[in-house]
């Protein structure tokens, strides 16, 4: 028996959307998730890219694309998520598909900090679905299509979702790095 994994809330507030330009869908600003986001993002790129070399995948491969980069007819290309300019360069190569291009940074003492913390974790999921067979591959996507959930809030204002945020922590002695987050994050 299957058992569901929750990866906890994720708070996201809308932002404006061109439906001329991008067709039917919304964008929203992550308050708190980000990470999980980009994270969940970069395991399903390391498996698309774990299926390549295997006969008979292609649908499989495909199926994580539309996932990472949902298709358009008629309008213009989307990724799932996306972070500020300086902070997107690699994974806007993963989402778009473009690893070979990473192969290609030589001097990665130019990239963020978040760019290479992008682009070892990258490396490491690449590294550790590889050591799996295809079966044990396809099971786990099976499984964090199928079980793997996380709960989505919308509020309507950057107010509300700062107060959900920091309300999380009720209940709880705060480290004074959450403290320290806090104040960063939303002053």
């Amino acid at each position: 028996m299957k058992h569901d994994y929750e990866l906890s809330q994720i708070v996201l507030v809308p932002m404006d959307w061109d439906r001329e330009k991008y067709g039917l869908g919304n964008r929203y600003d992550v308050f708190d998730g980000q990470q999980r986001l980009v994270s969940l993002c970069l395991i399903f790129s390391a498996l698309r890219e774990s299926f390549r070399n295997e006969e008979g995948l292609e649908e499989t491969i495909t199926e994580l694309s539309n996932m990472l980069k949902p298709p358009k007819v008629r309008k213009a290309e989307i990724v799932r998520i996306e972070l500020h300019k300086r902070d997107n360069e690699i994974l806007s190569l993963i989402l778009n598909d473009d690893t070979s291009k990473l192969e290609m940074l030589h001097d990665l003492k130019m990239l963020t900090r978040a760019n290479r913390r992008i682009l070892e974790n990258h490396k490491r999921f690449v590294s550790r679905i590889g050591e799996l067979s295809v079966d044990e591959r396809i099971k786990l996507l099976d499984f964090m299509v199928e079980n793997v959930y996380m709960l989505v809030c919308i509020p309507e204002s950057q107010a509300i979702a700062r107060n959900l945020v920091t309300a999380q922590g009720k209940g709880m002695d705060n480290e004074p790095i959450d403290d320290f987050k806090g104040l960063l994050c939303f002053r």
